[in-house]
């Protein structure tokens, strides 16, 4: 079970970067992307996040907050 665990937490630093954004994008001054929408659903830190939900990243580029733009449920709240 740890192996799956840090499975998970590997793709979420990698894939942080390499989410489908619309092309209203913030940058920070080292290239990583600071804030943007997606473009289609997708999965971050494990959780199913629907298209256009503005999505932060810290500077090191790891997912960190969302805005929502509909009810979601996560974790089973709505």
């Amino acid at each position: 079970m740890n192996f799956l665990k840090i499975i998970l937490l590997f793709i979420s630093f990698l894939g942080a970067q390499h989410v489908a954004c619309s092309d209203e994008k913030e940058y920070y001054v080292n290239g990583n992307i600071e804030f943007c929408f997606l473009e289609q659903s997708d999965t971050l830190s494990g959780q199913p996040l629907p298209k256009g939900t503005g999505v932060h990243f810290t500077e090191e580029g790891v997912f960190d907050w969302c805005f929502l733009q509909k009810n979601t449920e996560i974790q089973g709240h709505l």
